[in-house]
């Protein structure tokens, strides 16, 4: 299937469906498309949308910013009010670049209660954004309170020249914040964050990535091979990442290009504002931290369920026992014993089985596995 058949293909089955649309549509397509999720954000946007006024070394004109601003069916008279605060700005202000924005917090365009949240606002952007990116474009995604360096764009564009991968992360470092604990608290969560991925890498997990959605960029053919943006009201992120991590892997930028806000909220029950908002009310932030045992273990587990190709689920549990003598159970409850000899059979060589191996045994599970044998062992 072509390029433009697939993307058309995905329009058809899996676009938005709804009454959203882009307010002043262009007409011409951008290579270069930057979706922002926005609630109640008129205060941040403004310095989100200077920061990209002052990149250097690419073409503004070809790149485009869609602002979703977006609320529940029933929303608090602040945050309406604040969002109509927002369109006038962006109704009236002028920039270098084309500035456009999705209304989805007025009556008729409201976000149901079921669907509200951030994964579906990023997800109605960026399907709407599909019908104007150029060929060889790139989607980006941040977040309304952030802003970015003036090498953001053009750090990325030769970034994916260079490697042309299919999605990436970017390094982020959080503004300053003027609460001494809280300031503490997001550089040793970002310090968790970065660690954490490194050390799943080291591991050989192909989830060794930091899943922050203000600092991913993807193409639009690995955005609608896996289904596009889900409708989560959290962690839609490290959902969208771990399936294109499945698709064809996502690369690692290390350049700090993204920076968000460290502020305390708790819209979500994730988060960076939620664990500030825990900070906040007594939270050690140190907790969130996985043990060296159990790094250990996930490293012992790849390396082994990737030498068993070929082998029945016997020998695997045989070796299983030799990576942690409660190994074994916890991976039976996982339920290895009904998918191993599917993934076996279904992967002609080893580098293929290595593969469709860490597509079950996926980022969540390992995660699962980290949180595990950190907090018993």
């Amino acid at each position: 299937m072509i390029r433009g058949d697939k993307i058309s293909d995905y329009l058809k089955k899996r676009g938005i469906k709804g009454p959203w649309k882009i307010h002043s549509t262009p007409d011409k397509k951008f290579d270069y498309i930057l979706i922002v999720p926005a609630i109640s954000e008129s205060k941040n946007i403004p310095n989100l949308l200077l920061s990209i006024s002052n990149q250097v070394s690419v073409d503004l004109e070809n790149i485009m910013v869609i602002i979703v601003i977006n609320n529940g069916e029933n929303p608090d008279v602040d945050i309406y009010q604040d969002n109509c605060n927002l369109r006038l700005y962006l109704d009236k202000e002028t920039f270098p670049f084309h500035l456009a924005y999705v209304d989805a917090f007025t009556p008729g365009y409201q976000l149901s209660d079921k669907l509200i949240g951030v994964g579906m606002a990023r997800k109605i952007g960026t399907d709407l954004s599909l019908s104007i990116v150029s060929k060889n474009g790139l989607l980006f995604h941040t977040d309304g309170d952030c802003y970015l360096s003036p090498n953001y764009f053009s750090n990325i564009i030769e970034d994916y020249h260079q490697y042309k991968w299919a999605a990436s992360v970017v390094g982020f470092k959080h503004q300053k914040s003027n609460i001494p604990r809280i300031e503490k608290a997001i550089r040793n969560y970002e310090n968790i964050l970065i660690t954490t991925a490194d050390k799943m890498r080291q591991a050989g997990s192909i989830y060794g990535y930091p899943a922050i959605g203000s600092a991913m960029i993807c193409t639009p053919i690995a955005y609608v091979s896996v289904s596009g943006m889900p409708k989560r009201k959290a962690t839609e992120d490290f959902y969208f990442l771990q399936e294109i991590a499945k698709y064809r892997g996502v690369s690692w930028n290390r350049e700090m290009l993204v920076h968000p806000s460290p502020r305390a909220e708790q819209r979500v029950h994730l988060g960076t504002g939620f664990r500030m908002s825990q900070v906040v009310n007594g939270f050690e932030i140190r907790s969130l931290e996985y043990s060296e045992i159990a790094f250990r273990i996930l490293r012992n587990w790849i390396q082994v369920a990737t030498e068993y190709f070929q082998s029945d689920i016997d020998d695997l549990m045989i070796g299983c026992n030799k990576i942690h003598e409660e190994f074994p159970e916890f991976i039976q409850s996982l339920q290895i014993e009904t998918v191993w000899d599917g993934i076996n059979k279904s992967a002609p060589t080893s580098d293929h089985f290595a593969l469709q191996f860490q597509r079950w045994f996926d980022g969540l599970k390992s995660i699962h596995l980290l949180r595990h044998f950190s907090d018993n062992y």
